[in-house]
């Protein structure tokens, strides 16, 4: 399905609720899009990329890659050493090297935020290679198509996933409202579990050779 048709099957599961939504359905069907996407873990294969990012003298931290759905992979420093991830805060980074101003090369790195913190601090700029998620392509174009989703999934992801979200904003909701509302969580969840099933078979694929099959 495309963009428009999606846009369409959607209303058609609303008008008989909700029309006041319609002109919310084009943000609410790429807010449905990028949170199920951004949800695998541990993420959607064909949204894994990688960019190089250099460290600021006297800096303990950059900025994520600009289109980073927050999630890091893997960092490595410019000798091509995979550095160490520490997971929680600025207190636990502290507690790992010892001070978060002592400088040295790098070795350990901690995501939080929009940002990723490292210690010890390089000296010298050094270029980190940077492997993370981005979120999938916005929908805007009639013929977008939301293409990370297999095609057989995007009834019931975006379409269901969609109205599901429109329905929950009724203020007022009857007894045909809360009826129609589980109705399209349950169609969505049953397609979100799909999909996550689909992202896990091609993951273990990837690892696998002809003598394995």
């Amino acid at each position: 399905m495309n963009f428009a048709e999606i846009e369409l099957a959607v209303k058609r599961e609303i008008e008989d609720f909700s029309v006041e939504f319609f002109t919310d359905i084009p943000s609410v069907i790429n807010e449905i899009y990028t949170e199920v996407c951004d949800e695998i873990d541990p993420g959607v294969p064909n949204l894994q990329a990688v960019e190089t990012l250099g460290t600021v003298v006297g800096q303990a931290f950059m900025n994520q890659p600009a289109e980073s759905s927050g999630k890091i992979v893997d960092i490595y420093d410019s000798n091509g050493c995979k550095l160490t991830q520490v997971d929680g805060d600025l207190e636990t980074l502290r507690d790992k090297c010892g001070s978060l101003t002592g400088a040295g090369a790098i070795k350990y790195w901690l995501p939080l935020g929009q940002r990723i913190w490292y210690a010890p601090i390089p000296t010298a700029a050094e270029n980190l290679e940077i492997i993370y998620y981005k979120d999938p392509t916005e929908l805007t174009g009639d013929g977008d198509e939301p293409s990370e989703i297999p095609s057989h999934l995007h009834r019931g992801v975006l379409v269901h996933g969609t109205a599901f979200r429109l329905f929950s904003r009724i203020e007022q909701e009857g007894e045909n409202e809360a009826l129609e509302t589980g109705k399209q969580f349950a169609l969505f969840t049953a397609a979100t579990d799909k999909f996550r099933n689909w992202v896990a078979r091609r993951q273990r694929v990837k690892g696998r050779t002809a003598w394995d099959a």
